[in-house]
């Protein structure tokens, strides 16, 4: 199992960002807001465990939002018992288009076991 970390980097209207990432997340304004300020990740998911659906579409939202240019989204694969430490994780960064496929590949071949 992997995890992916999110951080944000050079946002451009920070209150409308916030609220977005409030409804995407699930956390507090205080909360988003403090992990920007101290350019820590919004949020580090688990993937392919139970709640894997949950997980892979709320990365596709945040996604979504990189894709629109409202935020500078910064993806992170990490193993899922590592703490992020930008200063370690940064060989760990992975493209939007690679988080992408990781989701897009793992439908793919759950799709492929159901049909089986």
């Amino acid at each position: 199992m992997s995890k992916i970390a999110v951080l944000i980097s050079e946002p451009a209207n920070t209150t409308e960002l916030i609220a977005r990432l409030r409804k995407i997340t699930q956390a507090g304004y205080s909360e988003i807001a403090q992990r920007l300020k101290q350019e820590r990740p919004v949020g580090e998911w688990v993937l392919f465990e139970n709640d894997h659906d949950d997980v892979a579409a709320l990365l596709r939202q945040l996604l979504r939002l990189h894709a629109e240019r409202a935020a500078k989204l910064r993806f992170f694969e990490l193993r899922d018992d590592e703490t992020f430490d930008l200063n370690k994780s940064q060989r760990f960064e992975i493209s939007a288009e690679t988080l992408s496929n990781i989701l897009h590949t793992h439908d793919e071949q759950r799709r492929k076991l159901e049909e089986g």
